[in-house]
């Protein structure tokens, strides 16, 4: 059998960090796709935006924040909520470079971001329980 070595992110956290982004980022992106596809399609598009694209946002939280769990597995949580901060802050100067102002509810979106980010990178860190078979 072939031992090769597996690629690993300890001795280079900055990659680490930049790669938990990218995923993060790709998953907000693909998601609000998917959700402005689901809202285009329905009767009334406009009638449940900001729904949709709350749950755009907080399943790509989940998504984002348990990818940084497994990508940095020593430290998870932190490693989520540093990757949530900094993707909510590329969001938040996207938002005033393209609109120019940020509403009230923006921040409490963000921050409902951060909190399902890091939480999906607190059951990331979980390991399976094993069950033991009886004989």
């Amino acid at each position: 059998m072939y031992k090769g070595k597996r690629f690993s992110f300890k001795g280079n956290s900055a990659i680490a960090f930049l790669i938990c982004i990218g995923v993060s980022l790709a998953a907000v992106i693909l998601l609000s796709a998917i959700f402005a596809f689901v809202a285009n399609i329905s009767r009334d598009p406009t009638g449940n935006l900001g729904i949709y694209s709350l749950a755009a946002l907080l399943l790509g939280g989940a998504v984002g924040g348990f990818a940084s769990a497994k990508i940095n597995k020593e430290r998870a949580l932190l490693s989520s909520a540093l990757v949530a901060l900094a993707v909510t802050a590329i969001m938040l100067i996207v938002c005033v470079i393209i609109g120019g102002k940020v509403g009230g509810g923006a921040f409490m979106n963000y921050a409902c971001y951060v909190g399902v980010s890091a939480f999906s990178g607190f059951l990331g860190t979980r390991e399976k329980k094993h069950r033991r078979r009886a004989r």
